[in-house]
């Protein structure tokens, strides 16, 4: 399975969204809290959108369409910036250096064995420091949806960015594959689809979760377009102060969102 389809595995957070749903407010409002990040972003979806129209499509077109979404959708994280860069390569080189020291110090009269052994160890404490970094999409993430919501995601805190990080990683996976325009159009719903379930405008979100929770029987395509619109408890609990039918909880209990 490729990186592509794989993706589509997100029981009710991924779902099929053309096009013509990118609603033109979201992009609006991705500016207007993301600034020049956000603004980013939308140059790099508005190109992908472009690119996904192409006919006949030229040669490489399916990488280049995920290239664009790839930037897309790393410039929203990349708003809540921790600084500094090429920690990972510096921290290694430093252990390497140090392991080099410590090596040539062992048994040598008049040498600092025990500070080379030190200075090796404290590097190596370093480099594990960065190594717990390698979430840093993540924790920036979840920091842009406290900072929006006061609560962390739904789903055991991160199932929204557990998603957004598995795309992430299909989308650097797909630069380096052969995949199909098919592929590119996958990888597009699944962003759009993630975007709108994070970063979808309150007002915009409350009007559809109000019109939702007014149907009395709720169908399987009703709870496909509910669980997009929950990205946090606040979100969940807004919907269901307001359902008219308690079925809604019958329909939502297999997807696992009302659990503890």
């Amino acid at each position: 399975m490729g990186p592509a389809a794989r993706g589509m595995r997100a029981v009710g957070i991924i779902v099929a969204v053309s096009l013509a749903s990118l609603d033109r407010r979201l992009l609006d409002h991705l500016v207007v809290e993301f600034g020049m990040h956000g603004r980013r972003a939308v140059e790099f979806l508005t190109t992908a959108a472009e690119l996904l129209e192409l006919d006949p499509s030229p040669k490489r077109l399916p990488e280049t369409i995920a290239y664009c979404l790839r930037e897309a959708m790393k410039a929203i994280p990349a708003s809540q910036e921790e600084g500094g860069g090429g920690y990972w390569r510096a921290a290694s080189r430093a252990v390497t250096e140090a392991r080099t020291r410590y090596a040539m110090s062992r048994g040598v009269p008049g040498e600092d064995e025990q500070g080379a052994l030190d200075a090796l160890l404290a590097t190596i404490d370093d480099l594990e420091i960065v190594h717990a970094q390698e979430g840093i999409h993540e924790r920036r993430m979840i920091a842009i949806m406290v900072s929006r919501t006061g609560v962390r995601p739904v789903a055991t805190g991160t199932e929204p960015i557990r998603v957004y990080q598995d795309l992430l990683k299909d989308l650097d996976s797909a630069l380096h594959s052969d995949i199909s325009v098919d592929d590119a159009r996958r990888l597009w719903n699944r962003c759009t689809a993630i975007l709108q379930q994070l970063f979808l405008p309150p007002d915009i979100r409350n009007s559809e979760l109000e019109s939702l929770a007014a149907i009395k029987t709720p169908t399987t395509g009703d709870v496909a377009a509910l669980l997009p619109l929950i990205a946090g408890p606040n979100h969940l609990r807004f919907f269901l102060s307001r359902i008219a039918s308690t079925a809604w909880l019958e329909a939502l209990t297999e997807t696992g969102i009302l659990d503890p």
